[in-house]
């Protein structure tokens, strides 16, 4: 694939999305001034979630371009698994026996 040896193309895409979604909802919200009273703690959180959620997008495409689709979506998903399995046994959100029972 010519042009697609870099990941900055989705960088320069998503950093555009991010922008025009930004405005839309600042003007059809409105100037609302609520996130001025959340706390910085709240603010370094949040920008730690995006910055987190960039890497993540970053390695997915790079193993998309190293591994292959067929190989590289599969493992990308694999988190939904682990997700549920995590929140039914660890957390307790799903009761397993109370589903077993119906």
């Amino acid at each position: 694939m010519e042009g697609m040896d870099s990941v900055w193309p989705y960088f320069m895409v998503m950093g555009q999305g991010t922008l025009v979604g930004a405005l839309a909802c600042y003007f059809i919200i409105g100037k609302d001034r609520g996130w001025t009273k959340v706390s910085r703690k709240d603010h370094l959180l949040a920008m730690l979630a995006g910055l987190l959620w960039v890497v993540a997008f970053a390695s997915l495409a790079i193993s998309l371009k190293l591994l292959g689709m067929a190989t590289a979506w599969p493992i990308a998903n694999l988190n939904t698994i682990v997700t549920v399995v995590y929140s039914s046994l660890v957390l307790k959100e799903i009761s397993i026996r109370q589903q077993r029972t119906k």
